[in-house]
């Protein structure tokens, strides 16, 4: 729960009442705030981010170190819980051993999910294993990605 000093307090269940919220978990700070003029939301969720990537250009990215990496991500996803988001979609660069190393920050972040990954004609990975098929630049989604 974003509190109303603006620090994160983990998940905590809200009354609305007389048109005030207030804290109902013994673990948070008990508050009322006067909620007249304002909402009450879940978190929200980005649903197209690149947590990662922190230079556009991939040579940039590829000479960013592993704790500087981990550093500016760490920082990244913190702002993106303090304003609200809960959930993040990566779409590309988070891999798993960034969301391992994330996780023993101990700092609260909202929780990252992989988007699938794409091989293309292009696509060292992949790309003659797919020619000749049935389009010039053929997509292949494997599901299972997190």
């Amino acid at each position: 729960m974003l509190l109303p000093d603006g620090t994160f307090g983990g998940v905590a269940a809200v009354e609305v009442k007389d048109g005030r919220f207030g804290s109902l978990d013994t673990h948070v700070a008990p508050w009322v705030i006067d909620a007249r003029g304002l909402w009450l939301t879940p978190g929200f969720v980005d649903v197209h981010t690149h947590v990662a990537w922190h230079e556009f250009d991939p040579v940039d990215r590829a000479m960013l170190p592993p704790a500087a990496l981990l550093q500016r991500t760490g920082e990244g996803l913190q702002r993106t819980l303090r304003a609200g988001i809960t959930g993040v979609r990566d779409a590309g660069g988070f891999g798993l051993e960034l969301g391992r190393a994330l996780s023993t920050l101990g700092e609260p972040l909202p929780t990252v999910t992989r988007s699938v990954a794409i091989l293309g004609a292009g696509d060292a990975r992949g790309e003659r294993h797919l020619r000749g098929g049935w389009a010039s630049w053929p997509r292949l989604a494997p599901n299972g990605s997190r």
